[in-house]
């Protein structure tokens, strides 16, 4: 089952911040391959929302190169990800 993925605005913001960091104190180059490893953990939680459980409502999806970790919600039968 697909899940639908919705970004709250502090996601966001806290995207755009690790961009802007890393385009000026790496490269633009760092920055795009955190936006594709961002990408790549987004379509890894729309596949499945069962991660390891970080705290008591929320699960946690780790991101491959990046020292992020993206989270959900661990509601039951929910089709939307917030």
């Amino acid at each position: 089952m697909t899940y639908k993925v919705i970004i709250t605005p502090d996601a966001i913001q806290n995207i755009d911040d690790a961009l802007v960091y890393y385009k000026f104190k790496a490269s633009a180059k760092v920055a795009r391959d955190f936006i594709e490893d961002y990408r790549k953990t987004l379509k890894d939680i729309q596949k499945t929302k069962y991660f390891q459980i970080f705290f008591d409502d929320f699960r946690g999806k780790p991101m491959k190169k990046f020292p992020y970790i993206v989270f959900i919600p661990s509601m039951k039968n929910v089709n939307t990800l917030r």
